[in-house]
């Protein structure tokens, strides 16, 4: 079950789904991963507008801080405590 919900977790239909033995993922991964991939087309528009690149490598490198920083935002150090993550700032 893939119960998109992040706060409050978990919720009511994840601890239903878990009673019954369903693996459960939490949508705090989905929530961090769109936030980072606005991250990374906001930033690649304003550096297109100004003549600097940024190459996919070096996206790469960047992502696994933006992706830490996501989630030290909403308090879950590497999505600790939500399934689906195995929380590394990676994920």
């Amino acid at each position: 079950v893939m119960d998109v919900g992040y706060a409050n977790w978990p919720t009511p239909l994840a601890r239903w789904a878990q009673a019954g033995g369903a693996q459960v993922v939490s949508g705090l991964p989905m929530l961090v991963h769109q936030a980072a991939e606005q991250v990374r087309l906001m930033t690649a528009a304003a550096q297109t507008a100004t003549g600097a690149g940024v190459t996919s490598q070096e996206w790469a490198q960047r992502r696994s801080a933006v992706l830490a920083a996501m989630y030290a935002a909403v308090g879950r150090e590497g999505g600790a405590g939500h399934p689906g993550s195995t929380g590394r700032a990676t994920d």
